[in-house]
C-alpha cells in the first residue's frame, strides 16, 4: 500500500511540474511576439505622425501670390458728450452763428489802385496837416486853368500837388531863409506851371510886410525847378498849372512848406 501511494504522488509531482514548465515555456514564446508587435504599431504610427508633420510640396506650377484687398477706412464718429450735448440752440443764437460764419466765408474783396491811391492820398493829408501846425508857415492850394474838355480828376490833382510841395522841401534845405524878422501879414503869391514842368510865371497877388518871405518862396521856387512833366489827362485838359500860396508867419514857424487844407484862406 505504501508503494502504490508513492507511486500516486510521484505522479502527481510529475503532472504538476510539467504543467508548470509548459506555462514557463508559453510565457517565454509569447511575450517577445507581444513586445515586436507592440514596437511595430508605436514605429508606424510614429511614421504616420512623420509625414503628416511635414507634407510632401507640390512641384510643377508657380506659386501663386496673394490678392491683397483693399483696405476700407472706417470712421470712428464719438457721440457729442458733456455740456455741448445737452444744451438747446435759441432761434437767436443759431442766427447769430450764421451771421459769424458768414463773415467768415466771405472774402475780402481786393482794392482797386483807385481806392489804394486815395487811402494814400488821406494819410498823406492828415501827415500834411500835422506838419503845417507844427512847422510851416506857407500854405499851397492848387488852381488849374482848363481850357479845353472836362476838369483833372481829383486824385491826378493830388498826386501832383504831392509831389510838387515835397520838391519845394527838398530845395528848401539848400536855400538860406533871410535872417529878417518876418511881418505880421498874410502875403499871396501865384506860382504857374507848363506843360514841360518849367515855371511860367510867379506873380506876387498880396505883398503885405512879408516881401522877405516873397523872396525866400521865389528862391526855393528857382531852385526846385524844373518840376516834374504835366501827365497826360492835364495836358489833354490844361495848359498851365496855377499854384497858389500864402506866406503867414506863426510862433515857431520852421522853413518848410506844406498844402493848405482849408484851415488857413489866407484872408487879412
Amino acid at each position: 500500500m505504501r508503494a502504490v501511494r508513492r507511486t500516486g504522488s510521484l505522479r502527481i509531482a510529475f503532472a504538476l511540474s510539467l504543467l508548470l514548465h509548459l506555462v514557463v515555456l508559453f510565457v517565454h514564446v509569447n511575450l517577445p511576439q507581444r513586445m515586436a508587435s507592440s514596437t511595430q504599431r508605436g514605429a508606424t504610427q510614429a511614421r504616420l505622425e512623420a509625414q503628416l508633420a511635414r507634407p510632401r510640396a507640390e512641384r510643377g506650377g508657380e506659386p501663386q501670390m496673394p490678392v491683397a484687398t483693399p483696405r476700407q477706412e472706417t470712421r470712428k464718429t464719438s457721440p457729442a458728450h458733456g455740456l455741448w450735448a445737452a444744451r438747446k440752440w435759441s432761434r437767436a443764437e443759431r442766427a447769430e452763428m450764421a451771421d459769424f460764419l458768414g463773415t467768415l466765408a466771405r472774402k475780402p474783396k481786393p482794392r482797386s489802385g483807385r481806392e489804394l491811391a486815395q487811402q494814400a492820398l488821406a494819410a498823406a493829408g492828415k501827415a500834411g496837416e500835422a506838419y503845417e501846425q507844427e512847422n510851416g508857415d506857407r500854405g499851397a492850394s492848387l488852381r488849374s486853368s482848363p481850357t479845353k474838355g472836362k476838369p483833372i480828376e481829383r486824385i491826378s490833382l493830388d498826386l501832383y500837388f504831392d509831389a510838387f510841395i515835397n520838391k519845394m522841401n527838398q530845395s528848401a534845405r539848400s536855400v538860406k531863409r533871410p535872417e529878417t524878422s518876418a511881418g505880421y501879414g498874410k502875403a499871396l503869391v501865384e506860382i504857374a506851371i507848363g506843360v514841360d514842368g518849367s515855371v511860367t510865371a510867379f506873380h506876387v497877388l498880396r505883398a503885405a510886410n512879408q516881401q522877405a518871405e516873397i523872396e525866400y518862396v521865389r528862391a526855393v521856387v528857382a531852385r526846385a525847378s524844373p518840376f516834374a512833366v504835366l501827365p497826360a489827362d492835364f495836358r489833354a485838359t490844361t495848359s498851365k498849372l496855377t499854384i497858389q500860396m500864402c506866406v503867414a508867419t506863426q510862433p515857431g514857424a520852421g522853413s518848410g512848406f506844406s498844402r493848405s487844407f482849408g484851415g488857413q484862406d489866407c484872408m487879412e
